[in-house]
């Protein structure tokens, strides 16, 4: 949201300045939870899936993915197929 819409938004000053906080925690709560989340999936995957580098100890950089430890290995890694799920009802072709 662009800064001058919430001036138009509302026309107390106080309650756009309170409005502007409001956005900026959230903002910072969700980074805190992106960082926690990547953080998690890097403990359990422990190892690039390209490379087979060791993932633990590297930083958060949301350019990456956090299961790769560069963006090369990123681009690198084969893509994977969509299997059907075998138990799912297709509909008759008749």
């Amino acid at each position: 949201m662009d800064p001058s819409d919430i001036d138009d938004m509302f026309m107390e000053e106080t309650a756009a300045m309170d409005m502007r906080h409001a956005i900026e925690r959230e903002e910072m709560r969700l980074l805190a939870v992106a960082r926690s989340e990547y953080r998690s999936i890097r403990n359990f995957a422990s190892a690039c899936r390209a490379c087979g580098q060791d993932l633990r100890w590297r930083g958060f950089d949301l350019q990456v993915p956090p299961d790769y430890c560069t963006p090369e290995c990123a681009r690198s890694a084969p893509k994977t197929v969509q299997t059907l799920d075998p138990w799912e009802i297709a509909e008759c072709p008749f």
